[in-house]
């Protein structure tokens, strides 16, 4: 009964209630969505229901404060009453909880009504990952020291990254980094793994991984790349040693080098590095050549390589970048035969007098090893080997003495070869040589004209002929008496010639020595060389100048006035007689006329009165008168003197005391000596006449009584002498005086 009384009145009430209600308006506004939440998306879809008992709803206009005061958002009609209406409007992240407000105020046409304001925040970004390092497939050899390294980004609300492996079997994170900031790269070293129960980074086999990250956001926005995860294969384990198989000889004279060696074992095989390098440490190399493959035949060619010293080795790598290296091989490229110079003997078919001779060569090579004489002294015959093998310094001369060697002839050549053996002669063909060890024949000098003084510059030297059968010449040799210098020198190549004429200076003495040579350098010199009387060329009319010459008559054996004529070419030959008067040969009309027969010479013994040596008759012609049109030599102007000395008579006929003498001492002898020493006052004036191709037939010099009166007499030259009777004589007075000539 209760139960049924209580009902009743609840009904009566909710009739009430509704009948009141439609009598009063009735507006709300309900914001379902969002409302205290995060919003996980910059489009936010605002959802909102509008309950009214007017007619229509106007308009709703959105609003929201998120750029930090409530401001108009959007304006929406035809809003369905008490039906959700969803409204899209994009809203930036918020970056904190409840940060943002919003609300919607509706208008029914005369009244404006809103809800109370909602909260919520806003995240539309999803973190990003990016895997800075290792690269996908890397190859990796310690994972102690190895760093993972990747960058998160989120710009509002980071929270957390996990990475992960696989290391231990099952994917598992194997750290997680709770507190990170965005756009910071974060490191990862498997030493400090956290949560991997099966390995650490130090016992985790070889073998291949994968690695990924996990990151999340405050807002519960996550991301991970799993689907993008990389790989990296560990591995610990170097390459075995490769080593050479080619070349065996590192003597090469091949510019393109082959080269072959073994192969390794490696799992994960990279390549081989053939390396070539001037130097022993393999610095600086001059070629690297990188070969993929393992294969039972591991090569390649070293080309181009220029001449030198190198070494070689090869390196293994893997893919991690371990590496296993072979020995060094040191390698000579040379490429160049050596260059063999003969220093002696300096030709072929040469001539040698020493039977032990040193063959001289040279060698340029960048490796010279050796050289060895090669000699065989039959012709035709092949070489030998004639001593050891001597090593040989690059660029030094060297000696290959053979043992002793007969007189005869020998071919012979040079070897040499450098370290990788090229071999090249000295010569392309066979040599030959001589060997002659015997000296020439003596060619001691047979002409006599160095007995004597002359005029003749050009004289013949005449010698015995040499007997050698290996001749190569005569040597004749003028050398000046006194220092003993060389002053003309002939050679005759011919072995039947012995006479040479030579060619000397005049007012000169001279010695004469003839030198046989043969072709091996022997010689032998004339020994009577020394015994030989000087040879004097004299200047004294040796040239006869255009006109009259006064010149001395050096001659022993007279002379006709007209063979002298003959002998010069002169038009007229006179002399200045004992009675004081010229007698004269007109050789240009007769050789044989008036006085061409009257002679001349040094002096003549008187004939027929008992005649002895040293005493001479006064009527001879000392000196001799010469015309000649042209100038010309005269050759033979001889003295070949039999006696060592002489006295001349001065004579003063008829009062006329002018007499003419010849200088006949051997040198000079100057005017003050003859005033002193020969004449005193018995000569009271002398001159010397000249004929030098001028006007001048004689030259007056003065006083020569002087004491250091230095003017010279010299030999072959005529000489005017006073001889004055009347002056005071020392012990006694002499119709005639002796002109003492002295020794020559």
């Amino acid at each position: 009964m209760k139960q049924a009384q209580l009902k009743s009145i609840f009904v009566m009430i909710l009739i009430f209630a509704i009948i009141g209600g439609i009598a009063y308006a009735f507006e709300r506004i309900s914001l379902n969505y969002p409302s205290g939440e995060w919003v996980l998306s910059n489009s936010v879809p605002f959802n909102f229901t509008v309950n009214t008992t007017s007619a229509s709803i106007t308009y709703c206009a959105l609003y929201a404060n998120n750029t930090g005061t409530m401001a108009f958002k959007a304006n929406y009609t035809n809003i369905v009453n008490a039906t959700n209406h969803i409204a899209g409007v994009t809203i930036n992240d918020s970056h904190a909880f409840n940060v943002v407000g919003w609300n919607v105020t509706c208008n029914n046409g005369t009244t404006d009504f809103s809800a109370t304001v909602a909260n919520f925040s806003v995240d539309g970004s999803v973190p990003s990952i990016v895997q800075d390092s290792p690269a996908s497939g890397v190859y990796l050899d310690n994972l102690n020291t190895t760093l993972f390294k990747y960058t998160p980004t989120d710009t509002s609300n980071p929270l957390d990254c996990d990475f992960y492996t696989n290391l231990s079997g099952t994917w598992q994170a194997n750290q997680t980094n709770r507190t990170w900031a965005s756009g910071t790269q974060i490191s990862v070293n498997l030493s400090n793994n956290t949560k991997s129960t099966q390995h650490t980074a130090a016992t985790i086999p070889d073998g291949k991984y994968v690695w990924g990250v996990s990151c999340n956001d405050t807002a519960g926005n996550g991301n991970d790349i799993f689907t993008q995860n990389r790989t990296f294969i560990v591995d610990t384990i170097v390459p075995t040693t490769p080593s050479f198989s080619i070349p065996e000889n590192m003597n090469q004279t091949n510019a393109t080098l082959y080269v072959e060696w073994s192969v390794i074992t490696e799992v994960n095989f990279d390549r081989y590095d053939a390396v070539l390098s001037p130097y022993a440490n393999m610095s600086d190399p001059t070629q690297l050549i990188s070969v993929s493959g393992n294969t039972s035949k591991n090569f390649t060619t070293f080309s181009s390589v220029v001449d030198g010293n190198y070494s070689i080795q090869i390196r293994a790598y893997d893919l991690v970048g371990h590496s296993a290296n072979s020995t060094v091989r040191m390698y000579v490229l040379d490429t160049v035969v050596p260059n063999v110079t003969l220093n002696f003997p300096t030709a072929n078919n040469s001539f040698l007098s020493d039977s032990t001779p040193d063959f001289n060569v040279t060698v340029l090579d960048m490796n010279p090893d050796s050289c060895i004489l090669l000699l065989s002294a039959v012709s035709g015959a092949s070489l030998l080997s004639n001593g050891t093998r001597l090593l040989v310094p690059n660029g030094t001369k060297i000696n290959l003495t053979p043992t002793t060697m007969a007189n005869g002839v020998y071919l012979f050549n040079v070897e040499c070869n450098d370290t990788v053996n090229h071999r090249v002669n000295a010569s392309a063909g066979v040599l030959q040589t001589t060997i002659d060890t015997i000296v020439p024949t003596e060619s001691n000098i047979t002409s006599t004209f160095h007995q004597t003084n002359d005029t003749n510059k050009f004289p013949i030297l005449r010698w015995n002929l040499t007997f050698e059968s290996n001749f190569s010449k005569y040597q004749a040799r003028a050398f000046y008496i006194g220092n003993n210098s060389l002053a003309y020198e002939v050679n005759v190549t011919n072995q039947s010639i012995g006479s040479a004429q030579l060619n000397l200076s005049s007012n000169s003495s001279y010695n004469f020595s003839v030198i046989a040579h043969d072709l091996a350098g022997n010689t032998a010199a004339s020994s009577n060389t020394t015994i030989q009387t000087i040879y004097f060329t004299d200047p004294i009319c040796a040239v006869l100048n255009t006109g009259w010459n006064i010149c001395g008559a050096v001659w022993t054996s007279p002379k006709t006035l007209s063979l002298i004529a003959n002998e010069t070419g002169a038009n007229q030959v006179a002399v200045f007689n004992s009675s004081h008067k010229f007698a004269t040969c007109n050789a240009a009309v007769s050789t044989t006329g008036q006085h061409c027969q009257v002679t001349t010479n040094i002096s003549n013994p008187m004939s027929g009165n008992g005649s002895k040596i040293g005493v001479y008759d006064t009527n001879v012609n000392h000196v001799v008168f010469i015309y000649v049109n042209t100038t010309t030599d005269y050759r033979n102007r001889t003295w070949a003197a039999n006696a060592f000395s002489s006295n001349i008579t001065l004579t003063n006929a008829s009062g006329i005391g002018w007499n003419i003498e010849a200088g006949f001492k051997r040198g000079v002898i100057t005017f003050g000596q003859l005033a002193y020493e020969q004449f005193f006052t018995n000569v009271s004036l002398f001159s010397i006449p000249y004929n030098n191709g001028s006007s001048r037939p004689y030259v007056n010099n003065g006083l020569f009584r002087g004491l250091n009166n230095n003017t010279n007499l010299e030999y072959g030259r005529g000489i005017w002498l006073f001889y004055n009777t009347s002056a005071p004589i020392i012990n006694s007075t002499l119709a005639n005086t002796t002109y003492t000539v002295g020794s020559w």
